[in-house]
């Protein structure tokens, strides 16, 4: 049996895949969620290390594949409604260059909102 993140690859797989669908239902519809929330659908903690690696995993495929950084669309459900630091982090090694944080974090999710409104649903 295939290991990937400490859960059997299928099932990590699916579980990605569910978290894909979700966050790609949001871009067409043009909104955000909340890490709780998302973590919910998806039955873990929305704290872990488990949906972090999740999302990253998520944003670099999307990313190479031309559609930005599909996890920019998960933000906290208070305080600034963005996107936390693990996104940033991640933002930055994948080139992405933030003089202001909120212009940067705006700017991204109208890339990942635009890409999925032009692909057929």
């Amino acid at each position: 049996m295939t290991q990937r993140h400490g859960f059997d690859s299928e099932v990590w797989e699916r579980a990605r895949e569910e978290a894909r669908q979700i966050l790609i239902q949001c871009a067409r519809e043009g909104r955000t969620i909340a890490y709780s929330e998302l973590a919910e659908k998806l039955n873990i903690q929305h704290r872990s290390t488990e949906l972090a690696t999740m999302l990253d995993d998520i944003s670099c495929s999307e990313n190479k594949a031309g559609r930005g950084m599909l996890s920019v669309l998960v933000v906290h459900k208070g305080d600034d409604q963005m996107s936390g630091q693990g996104f940033f982090r991640l933002a930055e090694h994948l080139g992405r260059e933030f003089d202001d944080k909120r212009e940067s974090w705006n700017r991204e999710s109208k890339r990942v909102i635009g890409s999925w409104r032009r692909v057929r649903q």
